[in-house]
């Protein structure tokens, strides 16, 4: 008699679809401008991705609340915490997320628990094509940036479509964008040489 395959228990279920599916895309995108490395901290609440650059002076953040995700299902088994980290290269990442024209859903699955840990991201596209990818990771402990609020002295704050606005009139495929704080103005400049 033939022993039944284990049922494989996912730390984390989710799908996301339209705008978000662009949105997630584009976050990919950024933090692949800072790091080579992804995090991912997942909890009950919230998925959390991560990267910090080389020189570690940089560290960048993108927090999705569960009612970013189409659907958004979590199962940490017995587990005394309720949370899992790991990191994976960030370019195996963008690569999957990056052709995303043509789909219209996409199912991210974590399986942390057990012998196999990897990461499972499945396309489904508008055609009826299915396309499955699994990326291998490692399972690391929570990544924090650490600094005092208090101890920055400058905090900008713009409203998002303002500050689009005011990017759209750099060229789209401009590297790097200076921004400079000055006592009666914020200037941005696309020349870093001259401030």
């Amino acid at each position: 008699m033939e022993a039944a395959p284990s049922q494989v228990v996912y730390s984390l279920q989710c799908s996301v679809m339209d705008e978000q599916l662009r949105t997630l895309s584009h976050m990919l995108t950024c933090l692949d401008r800072f790091g080579k490395e992804l995090f991912f901290e997942v909890t009950e609440e919230s998925l959390s991705l991560h990267t910090l650059n080389g020189a570690q002076s940089a560290f960048v953040i993108f927090r999705l609340d569960a009612r970013f995700f189409n659907e958004y299902h979590t199962d940490f088994g017995g587990a005394p915490t309720k949370s899992t980290s790991f990191k994976l290269h960030l370019r195996n990442v963008l690569h999957i997320f990056r052709s995303i024209q043509y789909v219209d859903k996409i199912i991210i699955q974590i399986a942390s628990a057990g012998p196999e840990q990897y990461m499972r991201v499945q396309h489904e596209c508008n055609s009826g094509l299915k396309k499955k990818f699994d990326l291998m990771f490692e399972e690391v402990t929570s990544m924090k940036a650490v600094y005092s609020r208090d101890r920055c002295v400058h905090h900008i704050s713009a409203d998002p479509s303002m500050l689009l606005s005011c990017l759209s009139n750099f060229p789209a495929g401009l590297a790097e964008v200076t921004l400079v704080a000055m006592p009666e103005a914020i200037v941005l400049k696309n020349d870093p040489e001259v401030i």
